[in-house]
């Protein structure tokens, strides 16, 4: 009988105290700009010094593409309204251009790896509650990433244009396998400098869900 209200209370405990978590974080407009400071000093600690130039546009537009992956009655429109707006102004080729980006962060591991986001929906448990609270966040936690995805994008292409001049296609390598390499060895090399929430230990995330 203990186990059992041990096992409810725990149930019941863990999202709160979650969901108490992503008050102070993804659902406090201040956090905002803390976060956005920490992805401009990590970009900037990077060697990238140009923190509003195309690149940090295009990241943005993949970041907004991101809202149109949520479901549910309301946050599924909200969604697909951003989508749509990181689309603006985009042509065809554009548009092309914006998706195979898109896919190849995906791919590579690139999108929504920011610590504070990855802490916070982990707190909340994988419980019912959890789940509920989960699919209720959604939309904030993909809107305090959209900085930290835009300049992961930024780093991304400034190490994939210097890996390009340090290395050049050797002969007889087919073009598409080079640029492939190319890109897998920067987001490599992004993830492993950039704050990312998977390099945490799994001793301290365990703790810091608790």
């Amino acid at each position: 009988e203990v186990s059992r209200i041990n096992k409810i209370l725990g149930a019941v405990y863990r999202p709160l105290h979650g969901l108490s978590k992503a008050m102070k974080v993804i659902a406090n407009p201040a956090s905002y700009a803390t976060n956005l400071l920490g992805a401009q000093v990590a970009t900037l600690a990077s060697g990238n010094f140009n923190l509003l130039g195309k690149d940090a546009l295009q990241g943005v537009r993949a970041s907004f593409d991101e809202f149109g992956s949520m479901t549910g009655p309301a946050s599924g429109w909200v969604g697909r309204q951003v989508s749509k707006l990181g689309r603006l102004g985009l042509d065809d080729e554009g548009i092309e251009a914006l998706r195979k980006d898109i896919g190849t962060m995906q791919r590579l591991g690139l999108m929504n790896k920011d610590v504070s986001v990855g802490d916070t929906m982990r707190s909340l448990g994988a419980g019912s509650i959890g789940r509920k609270l989960q699919s209720t966040l959604e939309p904030l936690s993909k809107a305090y990433q959209v900085t930290d995805n835009a300049y992961r994008y930024v780093v991304w292409k400034s190490n994939t244009n210097k890996l390009k001049k340090m290395f050049s296609r050797p002969d007889g390598m087919d073009l598409g396998k080079y640029n492939d390499e190319i890109e897998q060895a920067s987001a490599f090399l992004t993830n492993d400098t950039y704050q990312n929430y998977n390099k945490i230990s799994k001793v301290i995330r365990d703790l810091s869900a608790k």
